[in-house]
């Protein structure tokens, strides 16, 4: 008996098809064009498709955080799904944290592992720890904090050896992340479990954006990592620029001329990035008076023009900047 030939388009039956790149970046990614993931956040593209997170990281390893069940009021009566989130990692400097629902357990695994894989970031890793200065990519290069909710998290740096002093869910990410010793602070309602986790992918996230003071402490910190972060003296155009457009003070208030009057008797925001430059009013002020300790930049417009993996010193882009950090920050503000 002869067999019908195939007359239908698409796929054959039994025929296997590959991931099919939908973005300019996933054809660069199959084409071989880009061949790690460095290029792609030194060059500020963004990640639209989990197929290029697999190609470039293929030891990555997923880990379910914990499955909650949700209820919805609709018009037609309660509408129940399950909820999971997930984290991603290589444990090797790359981290993604994601949150999927759907009504079956397993279909909202695989959404919240799609979506950690979409939010993939690279995580600074050093030996910021007074205690220890080996030298070694074991824990965060400085304290980072990190906020989702009410959860605050506080990652400390320590010595080597010490392991991670976390709970369960913040140790899960970090060790996903490939932070071997730190110590972490907890406040507000930790046993949020999305709250928690994406509080500590936030404090991860602020390895690579964080304003210090100029003190023999933060200098002693930045030495002991000098090659591993990117540091320099802000001047106070540059600092205006970044209260004005990525300052950020709790309680989500405005950031404008009235606070600088209210809280330092400035008249507007570039006085008050004068005063901090000159050493008149302290980082610290700038906490105490509601500012959160970090900025929130992008990518650099048009790219890093050197490597991010070696000191300026040897040609790249990490280590003591001086002056030149400024045309840098203005790049990613």
């Amino acid at each position: 008996m002869s067999q019908r030939p195939y007359q239908g388009g698409g796929q054959r039956p039994g025929q296997e098809v590959g991931w099919v790149p939908k973005t300019k970046l996933g054809k660069l990614v199959q084409a071989g064009e880009i061949v790690s993931m460095e290029e792609i956040f030194t060059q500020g593209m963004r990640i639209k498709e989990p197929e290029i997170v697999d190609t470039l990281l293929p030891n990555i390893q997923q880990e379910v955080l914990g499955i909650g069940f949700v209820q919805k009021q609709t018009d037609a009566g309660e509408r129940s799904r399950f909820r999971a989130i997930v984290a991603v990692g290589n444990g090797d400097g790359y981290i993604g944290v994601g949150e999927g629902k759907a009504r079956q357990v397993r279909t909202a695994i695989d959404k919240g592992t799609i979506q950690a894989k979409l939010n993939v970031v690279p995580v600074r890793r050093g030996c910021g720890s007074w205690e220890c200065r080996c030298g070694r990519a074991h824990t965060v290069p400085f304290s980072v904090v990190g906020k989702c909710g009410s959860v605050r998290v506080h990652v400390l740096p320590s010595p080597r050896g010490l392991g991670l002093v976390a709970g369960e869910i913040p140790k899960q990410v970090l060790r996903l992340a490939g932070v071997k010793d730190c110590w972490t602070r907890t406040y507000g309602s930790t046993s949020t479990l999305t709250s928690s986790a994406l509080a500590v992918f936030d404090a991860l996230v602020q390895t690579y954006n964080r304003l210090l003071e100029s003190s023999p402490s933060t200098l002693g910190m930045l030495r002991t990592a000098k090659n591993l972060v990117a540091w320099g003296q802000v001047n106070p155009e540059v600092l205006e620029n970044l209260l004005r457009k990525r300052g950020e003070r709790e309680g989500n208030k405005e950031f404008d001329d009235e606070f600088a009057k209210v809280f330092f008797r400035k008249e507007n925001i570039a006085e008050l990035a004068r005063s901090v430059v000159a050493g008149e009013i302290g980082v610290k002020d700038l906490w105490l008076a509601g500012v959160k300790p970090r900025f929130r930049l992008h990518p650099p417009r048009g790219g890093f023009k050197r490597s991010t993996r070696r000191a300026a010193t040897d040609g790249g882009e990490l280590g003591y900047r001086g002056e030149d950090i400024n045309r840098l920050v203005k790049r990613m503000i």
